[in-house]
């Protein structure tokens, strides 16, 4: 009989048919995990022979079996070097990292409880640290399986593709705001046409190619159960991977607060910098109020709570976890940014931060649950004042 499922949840009788597949012993306790895209349903199983995360992979390019086994390989040259890598369960029959059934294609994995990023100087620091590694263990790394290139930066459909998206969401659009939409568009796709040449004028295009993680944020890495020294108390444990490594005491090396590193669906071959910027950004991200900034060229300086109507936000950078982050990775990598890297740096995060917004709303005409034009019109003043601000965080960046 053929697995059954749907699209938002594995069902009972596509568990069962699953699990007969692995060793994991009686199974006493099944639940949801709600993380991630709904496209790739998780449940955590409990038996007595441990905990471990199920998950189906989304449909299309992700379910690709030479895309898994770039994963895989990925992730167990990762293992081998020492690093957080989530540990994989093999099948009974050949001890394979991915089960192929009814057309889908599903992982396990071992499973850790741990929690989320606590927007603390040092698990910004530590976040930056573990990256270096990651960057160092990759880069003599020649797959079996070929990998993507490209990234975020210099992509020539992006900028095409902005102003394309003022037309198709018009008709979604109030009249009066049509021309607003339009705009807006206009000025994100100008911006990053201007920040792509600026950066590839820098040379980012030769720096440093490599195979790189490619998605590096605070929801892709899990912290250990404790909170920072000198941080805020940790938010509610979440779960994650376990690695394959027993537990090491958290000590003075800062990458030993990370538990795991999660989704390396994202690998690919790009600039390393790219990399590094982007995660450089992600970890020092907030959502701010309106008012209440110190009014630096809009950067945010703080811990702001973020609220739930995006009119009453602004997307804006904490100056102190940027700073933390690029000095963990420093220490770890061992090689300081050029001049030209650094200031091709503001650049990219200014081609990230667009397309990571655009990226969506061009596939679903909208972000997660929010209306685009608001989260548009947020992106485009936070690009602004990284743009105004570039000699300000060149030097937060490459400060000692």
């Amino acid at each position: 009989m053929g697995v059954q499922h749907d699209d938002g949840r594995i069902t009972a009788g596509e568990l069962t048919t699953v699990c007969a597949h692995y060793n994991l012993g009686t199974v006493r306790h099944v639940s949801r995990l709600k993380a991630g895209s709904r496209s790739a349903p998780k449940v955590v199983l409990v038996s007595d022979r441990g905990t471990f995360l199920l998950k189906r992979r989304a449909p299309g390019h992700a379910s690709d079996p030479r895309t898994v086994a770039l994963t895989h390989e990925v992730i167990l040259h990762l293992e081998g070097a020492g690093l957080p890598a989530p540990e994989l369960v093999g099948t009974v029959s050949g001890n394979n990292s991915m089960l192929q059934l009814g057309g889908r294609v599903y992982e396990v994995y071992r499973f850790i409880q741990g929690r989320t990023y606590d927007r603390s100087i040092d698990d910004a620091d530590a976040a930056g640290a573990l990256l270096a590694r990651l960057h160092r263990a990759l880069a003599d790394l020649r797959t079996g399986w070929p990998a993507p290139r490209g990234c975020y930066h210099d992509q020539p459909s992006v900028a095409p593709g902005l102003r394309g998206l003022a037309d198709r969401l018009a008709p979604l659009t109030l009249s009066a705001h049509a021309s607003d939409l339009r705009s807006l568009c206009e000025s994100l796709a100008s911006r990053y046409e201007r920040a792509s040449r600026t950066a590839t004028e820098s040379g980012v295009g030769s720096h440093d190619v490599q195979l790189i993680h490619s998605d590096w944020h605070p929801g892709n890495v899990l912290f250990r159960d404790q909170p920072s020294a000198g941080g805020t108390q940790p938010p509610p444990p979440s779960a994650g991977l376990r690695g394959s490594r027993s537990a090491a005491a958290v000590s003075n090396d800062p990458a030993l607060r990370i538990a795991a590193i999660l989704d390396f669906d994202s690998v690919r071959i790009a600039p390393r910098l790219a990399d590094l910027v982007n995660g450089a950004m992600q970890f020092a991200l907030g959502r701010s109020p309106a008012t209440g900034t110190n009014g630096r060229a809009g950067l945010i300086t703080g811990h702001p709570e973020p609220s739930s109507s995006t009119r009453e936000w602004r997307i804006g950078i904490d100056q102190a976890l940027l700073g933390a982050f690029y000095r963990g990775y420093r220490r770890e990598h061992g090689l300081p940014l050029t001049p030209e890297e650094a200031r091709a740096a503001p650049e990219l995060m200014i081609e990230a931060l667009i397309v990571e917004a655009a990226a969506p709303i061009a596939a679903t005409g909208r972000f997660g649950k929010l209306d685009p034009a608001p989260i548009l019109a947020k992106v485009d003043l936070a690009t602004g004042q990284i743009a105004r601000a570039a000699g300000d965080l060149v030097s937060i960046i490459t400060s000692p």
